[in-house]
């Protein structure tokens, strides 16, 4: 918990990316305030600082009704505090979910129409929002607008700063498409903002709504077109429906240029008129890729680019040797035959007395040629030997690879194994453990949930369930001697969760118990037939509900210590009208 000078903290009531919001009250004053606070682990970071500090500064230039005001700023070493206005409400997204639905257009326009007065008195000062939500808007018990949170908005005039172009700031769904494109914004991303959130208001959902994946969401924002309203919501006329689909405009010039033409949209249906005019995005679609298709249609046809064929891979550069060398063997002894054929032929063709000489010069040469072929055939027979060899060699080193990966195989087995074993084992010690924890549960539930009846001394009768301390616990009815009945569950000796309880004047109070009161949602029934069907506090009408009366008429809307107060609407079944307003203590001071 924060600690301020002058402020008394009561509680949380909020948290954020950048901090947390307290209620708080002033020591003298007394009076109530909202304290945001940066978070203690971005205090020490100069840049969260800067940014707090900016914030403030801009929130400080607001003056409106419409804007949450600012009433101090205070810095200490451990925290940064803006101290702003306390505002009793609802965030306009829990309105929508909790209470109205999709807003009817009588209320709607007013209370839109208030939103962008505040954003109109904004733009006047030069600052862009550039996160409008229903989660930044307050709604009142009297119906009141409040804008909040201005922790990212920026000077219309900024180029650069703490968020530059190229960052995107925003909530996704409520982004304008040159917000998911990270480029430079304007007062016109805030009008498309705006018409989101009238898209929410207007339909009860936000557009994008049960999407999680948030790039698709981006790539529907640029690339598809808005939503229709009436197609989540059928309520929608067609005037608000044109107004959405104006303002959530891809091009900014398509868009209202500023929140004045925005409120005039409202007064004025020319609106309608422009909107029929302009032709369906299917329309400007087809008609682009029709001019594309003749462009195609158009488009000569390429000429075909001749391709060498790739050359063929070379054989095994081994089995080439073999060949040639076969080739080799075979023209030596060819040359050999033709040798000695050539030198008997000249041996014959001689006289006679050049035999001898002739026959040992062919001898010789006979001789040198064995040599050759001889020395020709000992490289042949060690080539061959190198590659047996060679071959021997890389067949051992793959049994060798074999046999390791096998053994590496076979320990990955075993730890495996090892593993799931010992995960076995835990797991059958984890069981054995739940089953000797649920035995000891269930020993102490019998014990624990035996039905007894107890007898007060004022005539009191208690029949359920106690727990280990004797006190009521579980399920029982308790019977008062002045014949009032409660029957459903208890805790600790008070009721606590459904439950019913049966007054002996004839009025029936029947919900949610908490500390032995009705609290949370329940239903009430007086003994003349009246019924109330809503929210309870310590057994008071408070929150949001509905009364049935016996004649027909009923009224439904907020309430506050077991009185009609705040937003309400009332049907006379005589008349068969219903009216709406504003009630304070079952008056109704405001027509809607």
């Amino acid at each position: 918990m924060i600690e301020l000078k002058n402020y008394k903290i009561i509680k949380k009531i909020g948290s954020g990316g950048m901090g947390d919001v307290y209620l708080a009250e002033h020591e003298v004053l007394e009076n109530k305030v909202a304290i945001k606070s940066l978070h203690p682990g971005l205090v020490g970071d100069e840049s969260f600082r800067k940014r707090f500090r900016k914030e403030a500064k801009t929130q400080w230039k607001l003056s409106h009704s419409n804007i949450v005001k600012l009433v101090d700023f205070q810095e200490q070493e451990d925290g940064l505090f803006l101290i702003m206005e306390y505002i009793e409400g609802k965030q306009l997204n829990e309105y929508i979910t909790q209470d109205s639905g999709p807003i009817p257009e009588d209320i709607l326009i007013p209370m839109f129409t208030q939103i962008l007065s505040a954003i109109k008195y904004a733009h006047s000062k030069g600052l862009v929002h550039r996160d409008i939500k229903p989660a930044n808007v307050l709604i009142t018990p009297d119906g009141d607008v409040k804008l909040l949170d201005f922790g990212i908005a920026q000077q219309s005039s900024e180029d650069s700063g703490l968020t530059k172009t190229g960052v995107q700031v925003g909530t996704v769904s409520y982004m304008s498409p040159e917000q998911v494109n990270a480029e430079k914004v304007d007062k016109l991303s805030d009008i498309y903002s705006l018409g989101v959130t009238l898209y929410q208001m207007a339909t009860g959902k936000a557009p994008y709504e049960g999407q999680t994946n948030q790039f698709k969401i981006q790539l529907s924002i640029v690339s598809n077109p808005f939503p229709k309203a009436k197609q989540h919501y059928p309520g929608v006329s067609d005037k608000i429906e044109a107004i959405i689909e104006k303002a959530t405009q891809k091009k900014k010039s398509d868009r209202f240029q500023s929140c004045d033409e925005f409120i005039k949209s409202f007064k004025d249906d020319s609106i309608l008129v422009n909107q029929k005019k302009k032709p369906t995005q299917k329309k400007v679609e087809k008609t682009k890729k029709a001019e594309k298709t003749e462009i195609l249609e158009d488009k000569p046809e390429s000429s075909t680019i001749d391709v060498k064929p790739k050359p063929k891979k070379p054989e095994i550069v081994k089995e080439i040797n073999k060949e040639s060398d076969n080739v080799s063997r075979y023209m030596i002894i060819g040359v050999v035959i033709l040798v000695i054929l050539g030198i008997a032929f000249t041996y014959q063709s001689e006289p006679n007395t050049s035999k001898v000489n002739n026959r040992e010069t062919g001898t010789s040469r006979i001789e040198e040629l064995e040599r050759k072929a001889a020395e020709q055939k000992r490289i042949e027979d060690a080539r061959i030997e190198s590659e047996r060899q060679i071959d021997i060699d890389y067949n051992e080193f793959i049994r060798e690879e074999a046999d390791r990966k096998a053994a590496a195989d076979r320990k990955a087995v075993a730890d495996r194994k090892a593993v799931a074993d010992r995960k076995a084992a835990a797991d059958r010690k984890a069981a054995a453990d739940r089953k000797a924890a649920a035995d000891r549960k269930a020993a102490a539930d019998k014990e624990r949930n035996k039905i007894i009846t107890q007898k007060y001394d004022g005539g009191d009768i208690y029949e359920g369930t106690i727990n280990l301390d004797g006190k009521r616990h579980g399920k029982g009815k308790y019977t008062w001697s002045n014949g009032d009945v409660y029957e459903g569950e208890w805790v600790e000796g008070q009721q606590d969760g459904k439950g019913k309880l049966t007054l002996s004047k004839g009025g029936i109070y029947e919900g949610d118990w908490l500390d032995g009161k009705l609290t949370g949602k329940g239903k009430y029934t007086w003994s003349n037939g009246n019924v109330y069907f809503g929210d309870f506090v310590n057994f008071e009408f408070s929150g949001i509900g509905k009364i049935t009366y016996a004649d027909g008429d009923w009224f439904e809307g907020q309430f506050k210590n077991d009185k009609k107060n705040g937003l309400g609407k009332l049907y006379n079944s005589k008349t068969r009208k219903i009216t709406r307003g504003r009630w304070k203590n079952d008056k109704q001071i405001k027509k809607l």
